[in-house]
């Protein structure tokens, strides 16, 4: 048992507040006593405990809120949940809020304290590790995390996954082209979840050489090898307790596949050059920009390492088929750039807009962001224009003139010599369309909403070039 330590007790049933205490007078803890929760965090605030034994009498609900305003609160608070009964459901439940055990009340007391001992020595090897957090968290409020926004079918479902994956310590895969959000999905969901106080740990599978990525897992001891004058933790332990986001996994070569499967499976690792067995609790989260189905036939992905991570796997879709997102995101970034740098917040034009919405942002999300800071840097006005997204991105710049705006204004008359005859219009469109579908005339008819016969003529009429024209009927 473990000497000069506090122990907090919240419970309202005397008779098992009695049991306890008689049990625990020569256990060497320092116990403190509520009769309710909102008299226990007051205890918590004010005296340095790692462990709380909290009784299931009151509503259940209230059990679970107050579970999470725990975690939040005091990061390395170990819960452990006395019940009248067992209830495998609840005792779930409690589990994936965050509760370290959850155990039934009995009379015979002699199995609490080697729980209690054990509780103690992880929160303490935890505050340990951590030093940087404080003991109790000064605020309540949530770390800064940037958001993830989005009003499309295909986004309100990632939101719903992540709400449903998110409690639990399921592990995920999100797939996604470069630039859609993957890291930014896996924080949320570490966010959500009862590991939001303890590490969130990155590594980006492809950026560290491969001869390095063993050692970067696993650390090593001392002496291991050539240079290794100290001990290095790996990343399994700097991520124990929270939550090791594996980026880029389809990189990791089936060798290495086949330890950190291991790892998986037992939760026991061994740092290069030391026979010590460790033990650590994660989470792993991971991400991919590839097909897995391919990795795994071509062999350079293991099928049994593919099924553990992908326990669930939530698909981010490109931004050129979430057209409903981008003004929201660029009322985000707009606002972003705004507070930064500390300027007047621009505005788009509508025709400028609409220029924006037939671009298809291959770079997705991170494109768009980045294409909000360079025009807002670039544009002279507080409205941007069409010339402005066309000088923020150059493959636009042919087409600049079919979306200048032609509204009238109270504040800005228009300039009849700056107009443009509609036959000019009109053939610059027919380019423009003809370029934006690689040629194809029937893509081409379909887009503009003309007969095919009917786009033919007018491309004779203004003397098109036909080879630049990819038709082999024309």
């Amino acid at each position: 048992m473990l000497e000069g330590l506090s122990l907090l007790i919240i419970d309202d049933d005397k008779v098992f507040l009695r049991d306890t205490l008689e049990n625990l007078t020569e256990s060497g803890y320092k116990i403190f006593t509520a009769p309710t929760v909102e008299d226990g965090l007051l205890i918590l605030t004010e005296e340095k405990i790692l462990v709380t034994l909290l009784g299931l009498n009151q509503n259940q609900d209230d059990i679970f809120h107050h579970l999470k305003q725990f975690k939040t609160d005091f990061p390395f608070l170990k819960v452990i949940i006395m019940a009248q009964k067992g209830n495998f459901k609840v005792a779930c439940r409690a589990m994936t809020l965050g509760a370290y055990d959850f155990l039934v009340k009995s009379p015979n007391m002699g199995e609490l304290i080697p729980i209690i001992d054990r509780a103690h020595r992880q929160a303490r090897r935890s505050a340990k590790k951590k030093p940087f957090l404080s003991f109790r968290r000064q605020s309540s409020e949530s770390p800064s995390l940037p958001e993830f926004i989005g009003q499309s079918t295909a986004i309100k479902s990632v939101f719903h996954l992540v709400n449903k994956v998110a409690p639990t310590n399921t592990f995920v895969l999100i797939g996604g082209e470069t630039g859609v959000g993957k890291e930014l999905v896996a924080h949320q969901i570490h966010h959500d979840s009862a590991r939001s106080r303890d590490p969130f740990i990155t590594v980006n599978c492809g950026a560290v050489p491969e001869n390095l990525l063993e050692n970067e897992f696993f650390g090593h001891a001392k002496g291991a090898f050539t240079d290794s004058v100290s001990v290095k933790r790996g990343l399994f332990e700097e991520a124990d307790g929270g939550t090791l986001f594996l980026d880029e996994v389809a990189e990791l070569n089936p060798t290495l596949q086949v330890k950190l499967l291991r790892v998986i499976e037992t939760g026991t690792f061994r740092r290069l050059g030391d026979n010590q067995e460790r033990r650590v609790d994660f989470r792993i989260i991971s991400a991919t920009n590839r097909n897995m189905a391919d990795e795994i036939k071509s062999g350079r992905l293991r099928s049994d390492f593919y099924y553990r991570l992908a326990v669930l796997t939530i698909n981010i879709q490109p931004l050129r088929f979430r057209k409903d997102d981008i003004s929201l995101l660029i009322e985000h970034f707009l606002k972003s750039y705004k507070k930064t740098y500390k300027g007047s917040l621009k505005k788009f034009s509508s025709s400028a807009m609409q220029m924006i919405l037939e671009h298809d942002w291959p770079g997705n999300v991170r494109e768009l962001k980045n294409f909000i800071e360079r025009v807002s840097i670039l544009s002279e006005n507080e409205m941007i224009t069409p010339a402005d997204v066309a000088l923020a991105i150059p493959a636009l710049d042919d087409y600049q003139v079919f979306w200048e705006e032609f509204e009238t204004s109270d504040l800005a008359p228009i300039d009849s010599k700056s107009l443009v005859s509609l036959e000019k219009m009109e053939k610059r469109y027919i380019q423009y369309a003809l370029k934006a579908v690689g040629g194809d005339l029937h893509q081409a008819s379909e887009l503009l909403r003309i007969s095919l016969q009917v786009l033919r003529d007018k491309i004779h009429r203004y003397s098109l070039p036909a080879n630049k024209i990819a038709d082999s009927n024309y």
